[in-house]
């Protein structure tokens, strides 16, 4: 990133206080609604918008609003320069206009102004500087770069790969069974097969070269052949500490948070999962019921952060001084290390092998 854009975004940033980000928040559906309004009365939609339904770019001013508020409390400066620029790219190749971010910040400029309200000036600035960039933006937004991790049977992953996206799940299937000879394999073939064909999936998606329908069938696919396994995992379950897995609410794919908790069990540690559609309740419940000593958070979408931020809160509130160890990592963390200062999770890890290693440290082993 280039050096002025960083120290002035930084400095527009600062200016955000609490309270600031509070107003944001507070009306943050009202803004929302003005920008899809906005964006509908445009007549030249079709132009700017594609063939896209509309329900694309409302899920995108969604997830924008929700992102921005993230951005204004954790001030990453590089999160936002770099998922800017990927939104750009993404969009883009679904064939949206380039155009129709230019109109998009503008109208999310309006709908603050429209409000009256002093304490959004701030974020105003941000915006106007935001427009400014829309030329920067395009330049910078590029092809995602599909890079296959140097230490992976190069073969089977793109075996693999290839059937996931046909789609063929008795192949896919077969092709796990042909790697995986004892159960140690299985570890291998979730982080070295699984987990990079999923990000090239992913990245296929944001080039367009696949629909979103194909794109969550080959997550499918991923997921039953995890399944398939299942049972040699589970007979490796021999601890009485207990440990819940789960992820951030809205989470699009749990994919991830479910492969370390079968790492963990083939560890022998016993796991409790609970998916992003999981409230908060049941996880205070499970928490308090299975007397679970380690919670373990995965979020993988930055706008996440702050809901990351809400259950540690939650759980510390009721839980106090016997509240059990909170655990977060995921791809946000990944781009936002310094997002545990908003947090205040216990620790913050980017891979299984760095919770094994923690959880021995912490003398939680699997005896």
């Amino acid at each position: 990133m280039d050096k002025q854009i960083f120290n002035q975004l930084s400095h527009l940033l600062s200016s955000i206080d609490e309270k600031t980000y509070s107003s944001y928040k507070n009306s943050i559906e009202t803004f929302t609604d003005y920008v899809n309004n906005a964006i509908k009365q445009k007549g030249n939609l079709s132009i700017l918008i594609g063939s896209n339904p509309f329900e694309l770019v409302e899920m995108n001013h969604k997830n924008h609003a929700n992102f921005m508020y993230s951005i204004f409390v954790t001030k990453d400066v590089q999160s936002m320069h770099d998922t800017y620029i990927w939104a750009y790219q993404t969009y883009h190749a679904k064939g949206f206009n380039f155009r129709y971010f230019y109109f998009e910040l503008i109208a999310w400029r309006e709908s603050f102004e429209l409000h009256h309200e002093k304490s959004l000036a701030p974020i105003i600035e941000l915006y106007n500087y935001l427009i400014s960039l829309h030329d920067y933006f395009i330049q910078h937004a590029t092809s995602t770069n599909d890079e296959v991790p140097n230490n992976i049977d190069r073969e089977i992953y793109s075996k693999f790969l290839d059937a996931i996206l046909k789609p063929d799940m008795t192949e896919a299937i077969s092709i796990s069974n042909t790697f995986i000879k004892k159960d140690e394999d299985i570890k291998s073939f979730w982080e070295q097969i699984i987990l990079p064909a999923l990000y090239s999936v992913g990245n296929k998606w944001a080039d367009a070269e696949i629909s979103v329908g194909e794109e969550h069938t080959a997550t499918s696919i991923c997921q039953r052949v995890m399944s398939e396994h299942y049972g040699k995992i589970i007979r490796h379950v021999e601890s009485s500490k207990k440990i819940l897995v789960t992820t951030s609410p809205n989470e699009l794919h749990e994919v991830g948070a479910r492969m370390l908790a079968d790492i963990l069990e083939l560890n022998g540690y016993d796991i409790t999962f609970l998916s992003s559609n999981s409230s908060i309740k049941e996880k205070l419940d499970v928490i308090e019921l299975e007397d679970i000593e380690f919670v373990v958070i995965s979020t993988t979408i930055v706008s996440n952060i702050v809901k990351t931020q809400e259950i540690v809160s939650q759980i510390r509130d009721t839980f106090k001084e016997n509240s059990p160890s909170i655990i977060i990592g995921g791809q946000a963390f990944v781009k936002n290390p310094d997002a545990n200062e908003l947090i205040q999770a216990d620790y913050v890890i980017q891979s299984a092998n760095e919770v094994l290693d923690l959880l021995k440290k912490e003398g939680c082993s699997n005896d």
